[in-house]
């Protein structure tokens, strides 16, 4: 340590962080660029800055109900709240999942038809691949849908194998090229 040397600090909060803080001695200051301090023989010149918390949307790929955002405080956690109080694991605190007539829910992932990572899985709780730095900006994430067929559930409406009418317009049309 310099004493009673004038210094040039840097205080500039690194990626996902905000709200940079120096302390010169005991005060604590909004950084300003260009600044010189005087450090003293005991003082030191500390920098710290607080994680953001990020707004991450639930995409429902058409469908319904369920829990709309959750929120990432940055290299800490996944939260249902954006006060960040109700950290989401991978066995409790879950989002409501949502629901798609004739489709089963298969989680949210960080692309679209089931993509990238699975952040969140079927039961609405957050997977093991739930990293606390996947984002550093608000962000997105998607649900993926696997469509219910007539054989997978024991019965059969049409017999085309269908147990909603979009499929059987789909097996329709496939029937008819």
């Amino acid at each position: 340590m310099l004493s009673g040397t004038n210094v040039y600090a840097s205080c500039v909060a690194s990626t996902g962080y905000e709200n940079a803080t120096l302390k010169h001695g005991s005060t604590s200051m909004t950084p300003v660029s260009g600044t010189y301090y005087s450090v003293g023989a005991t003082e030191t010149i500390s920098c710290s800055a607080s994680p953001k918390v990020l707004t991450i949307t639930l995409n429902k790929q058409d469908g319904t109900g369920g829990t709309n955002t959750i929120y990432e405080k940055y290299n800490t956690g996944y939260y249902l709240n954006s006060s960040a109080t109700t950290q989401m694991t991978t066995s409790s605190n879950g989002i409501t999942i949502p629901t798609k007539t004739g489709y089963v829910f298969g989680g949210y992932y960080t692309s679209t038809n089931g993509g990238g990572n699975q952040i969140i899985d079927s039961t609405g709780k957050l997977t093991s691949n739930a990293s606390t730095t996947q984002f550093s900006a608000n962000g997105t994430l998607y649900a993926k849908w696997t469509r219910v067929m007539a054989e997978n559930v024991g019965h059969t409406n049409s017999s085309l194998g269908c147990s909603d009418v979009q499929c059987m317009i789909d097996r329709l049309y496939d029937l008819l090229k």
